[in-house]
């Protein structure tokens, strides 16, 4: 019984861990690339109501990146090169969202130690903490692989 308790709070600790590094950096990264693009994107489909975006991208995620500015939680101006705080932190949520998945399935493949193991891998991965800190897609991406591979792992589970 102890031994499990540890276990969680071990795993609330990287969790929280993932979550504070995410914040922490939502403010020092500058802008990138195509951070305007995603996050436009996501404003004007919730003013307009149709899905306009720039590049060929699945638009839920630039939805979410628009939601803080959609509810009045942040501005963002178009033109300057602003970072979009809102945008960033629904991201780190992301990235949070990500790490629980993967520790959670390596839980259900590997077992406890194993899904410890994995998320202490993936909240100190400086891939994945980088790439939440900013509002690209490549994190949610990531997330809905995991999602999609967790889902054939149990589909296939319950065949047998």
């Amino acid at each position: 019984m102890k031994r499990e308790h540890w276990i969680s709070g071990t795993a609330i600790f990287f969790l929280l861990l993932f979550f504070c590094q995410g914040l922490y950096l939502v403010y020092w990264h500058n802008q990138a690339f195509d951070e305007p693009i995603h996050v436009i994107s996501g404003i004007l489909c919730w003013r307009t109501g149709t899905f306009q975006g720039g590049i060929d991208n699945p638009p839920f995620l630039q939805l979410l990146f628009g939601l803080p500015y959609k509810l009045g939680l942040d501005s963002y101006n178009m033109v300057s090169f602003d970072r979009p705080i809102g945008a960033r932190v629904v991201n780190v949520l992301v990235g949070f969202l990500l790490c629980a998945a993967v520790g959670l399935f390596s839980y259900r493949v590997h077992g406890r130690l194993g899904g410890l193991l994995s998320l202490f891998l993936i909240t100190f991965s400086p891939t994945v903490v980088a790439h939440s800190s900013i509002a690209t897609l490549d994190v949610g991406i990531a997330l809905f692989i995991v999602l999609g591979m967790w889902c054939i792992y149990e589909g296939r589970a319950s065949d047998t």
